[in-house]
């Protein structure tokens, strides 16, 4: 059963206006990532704005990956981290407390679309959440050169 409304079409058109601008700070990755994991990305967030997805499982990708960058960039922050001194900066950009608040929201979000989901909605949204998870260790696996990340 897929939503219907006014509020469901503004809200996947935030999302996708999130969505549009991460290639931006992916393709400042490029120089240091393969080309091919950012191009897996990128039809993984493509995907997620297909029409046919459930405004429940764009909602709970979309708050799993703030999640993973907010977290790692949190664990960067911690006593003891040695964290580059040029990292810092984006570190304390997607680590704060501010940015984990906006990610509770996101949770918060998802799981009110998830409350009433029908179970292939439900189904569609673990998908998109292990898919999230599978691309983002490949993702942050690349930074160790596993050329591999996504295999």
């Amino acid at each position: 059963r897929k939503s219907s409304g006014g509020r469901d079409h503004r809200q996947k058109a935030i999302l996708w206006s999130v969505l549009a601008n991460l290639p931006w700070w992916l393709q400042s990755l490029v120089r240091a990532i393969e080309v091919t994991t950012v191009a897996e990305l990128q039809r993984f967030f493509g995907n997620l704005m297909q029409p046919e997805v459930d405004h429940a499982a764009c909602m709970t990708a979309f708050w799993a990956i703030e999640m993973v960058y907010q977290t790692s960039f949190q664990l960067c922050l911690q006593p003891g981290s040695k964290t580059p001194a040029d990292l810092l900066e984006t570190c304390q950009r997607w680590g704060n407390n501010c940015f984990k608040h906006y990610c509770s929201s996101l949770q918060s979000i998802a799981d009110h679309c998830l409350e009433k989901a029908e179970e292939d909605v439900l189904r569609e949204a673990e998908e998109a959440f292990v898919r999230v998870l599978h691309n983002e260790v490949g993702f942050w696996n690349m930074s160790y050169g596993d050329a591999q990340a996504f295999g």
